[in-house]
C-alpha cells in the first residue's frame, strides 16, 4: 500500500495527499467582469465612424497612404503633389516675372500653352498611371483656369480691357473643368471647377459686376446640381450650397445696403429664394431619382437640403432687413416670411407624397 493512499475499505478522510491530514486551501476566483453591452459598442463604433473624415478623404484621393510599405509610398505621394503645385507655380511665376519687354499676348498664350501641355500630357499618362496621369492633368486645368482670369486681372498679361469679358473667359473655364470631370467621372476635379467658379465670383464682384455676381452663383449652384443628379456626387453640391448662399450673404449685407437706390423686394426675393427652390429641387430630384442608394449617403443628402432652408431664411431676413430698415418690421418682412414659408412647406408635402425618408429634425 502506498503512503497516503486509504487501503481498501478505508473510508477517506478527504485530506488524501496531506500527510498531517489538513485540508487543502484553495483560493477562491476572482469573477470577471460583465460583459460590455453589444449596444454601447455599436453606438461608439457609430460615433466615430460619424466623426471621422477618414472615409472622405480616401474616397477624394486625399488620405496619405498607409500599410508595411507606407514609407516609400508616403514620398511618392507627397512628392508627386508637392512637385505639381510648385510646377504651376513657377509657370505662373513665369508669365508674370519674364523679361519686361515681352508683350502680355506672349505672356498669355506661354502660360496657356503649359496648360495645354501639361492636361494633354496627363492624359497620355492615364493610359500608364492613372492616378498620376489624372492629378498632372487636374494642374493644367488649373493653370487654364489661371490663364483665363490672368486675362484681366494680371496686369503683365491683361489682354482685355472689359471685366465682363474677364469673367466670361473664366466662367467658361469653370464650366470646362466641370465638363472635363464628368467626361472622366472625377468628383475632385468637379469639386475644383465649382471653387473656381466661386474665385470668378469673387473678381466680379471687386470690379463692382454684382449682376454678373448673382449670374454666377445661380449658375454655379445649377452646375453643382447638375453632376449631383447624373453622378450621385454630394461634394460639389456641398460646396456649391455654402459657396452660394455665402456669395448672396457679402451682397446682402456689404452691397445691397450701401446702393443709392436698393434693389426693390422682389428682386431680393427673385434672387434669394429662387436659389432656395433651385437647390431644393435639385435635392429632391436627386433623392427620387436614387431610390437604391445606401442610408448614409440618404442623411448626407438630406443635411446639405437643411443647410439650404437655414441659410435660406438666415440670409433672407438679413438682406431684407438691411435693405429696409425703416419698414422692414410691417410689411417686406411680413412677405418674406409668408413666401419662405410656402416654398419650404411645398417641398415638405412633396417629399411626404413621393414617400422620402424625411425624419423629424427635417420635417
Amino acid at each position: 500500500v502506498e503512503p497516503g493512499k486509504p487501503t481498501p475499505g478505508q473510508v477517506s478522510s478527504g485530506f488524501a495527499g496531506d500527510p498531517e491530514g489538513r485540508p487543502e486551501t484553495r483560493t477562491p476566483r476572482k469573477a470577471s467582469p460583465p460583459p460590455l453591452p453589444q449596444q454601447s459598442v455599436a453606438a461608439t463604433a457609430v460615433v466615430d465612424e460619424e466623426w471621422s473624415l477618414r472615409p472622405l478623404l480616401q474616397r477624394l484621393n486625399l488620405l496619405p497612404p498607409t500599410g508595411e510599405t507606407a514609407e516609400a509610398a508616403l514620398a511618392s505621394w507627397w512628392l508627386t503633389r508637392i512637385g505639381l503645385v510648385v510646377l504651376v507655380i513657377a509657370a505662373v511665376f513665369l508669365g508674370v516675372r519674364i523679361a519686361a519687354d515681352v508683350p502680355p499676348v506672349v505672356r498669355l498664350v506661354t502660360v496657356g500653352g503649359i496648360a495645354v501641355a501639361m492636361t494633354w500630357f496627363g492624359m497620355w499618362l492615364e493610359r500608364r498611371t492613372a492616378e498620376f496621369g489624372r492629378l498632372v492633368s487636374a494642374g493644367g486645368l488649373a493653370l487654364g483656369y489661371f490663364t483665363a482670369f490672368a486675362a484681366y486681372g494680371i496686369e503683365p498679361m491683361k489682354v482685355i480691357e472689359n471685366p465682363a469679358v474677364g469673367f466670361f473667359l473664366q466662367a467658361v473655364a469653370a464650366v470646362g473643368i466641370i465638363a472635363w470631370s464628368m467626361w472622366k467621372n472625377d468628383v475632385r476635379v468637379a469639386t475644383m471647377g465649382v471653387l473656381l467658379g466661386y474665385v470668378a465670383c469673387w473678381f466680379s464682384h471687386a470690379h463692382d459686376l454684382d449682376h454678373f455676381v448673382v449670374l454666377g452663383l445661380l449658375v454655379l449652384a445649377a452646375s453643382a446640381g447638375f453632376v449631383q443628379i447624373t453622378r450621385r456626387w454630394l461634394v460639389p453640391m456641398a460646396v456649391a450650397t455654402l459657396g452660394s448662399w455665402g456669395g448672396f450673404a457679402i451682397l446682402a449685407t456689404q452691397d445691397w445696403p450701401r446702393l443709392e437706390a436698393v434693389p426693390s423686394l422682389a428682386f431680393i426675393l427673385t434672387c434669394l429664394l429662387g436659389l432656395m427652390v433651385l437647390l431644393e429641387a435639385i435635392s429632391f430630384v436627386g433623392e427620387d431619382r436614387s431610390r437604391d442608394e445606401d442610408h448614409e449617403t440618404t442623411r448626407k443628402r438630406h443635411w446639405i437640403a437643411i443647410l439650404n432652408t437655414s441659410l435660406a431664411a438666415l440670409v433672407t431676413w438679413l438682406a431684407v432687413r438691411l435693405a429696409y430698415p425703416g419698414s422692414a418690421e410691417t410689411t417686406e418682412l411680413d412677405v418674406t416670411y409668408i413666401v419662405l414659408a410656402l416654398g419650404v412647406g411645398a417641398f415638405a408635402a412633396l417629399r411626404f407624397w413621393r414617400k422620402h425618408s424625411v425624419n423629424l429634425s427635417q420635417a
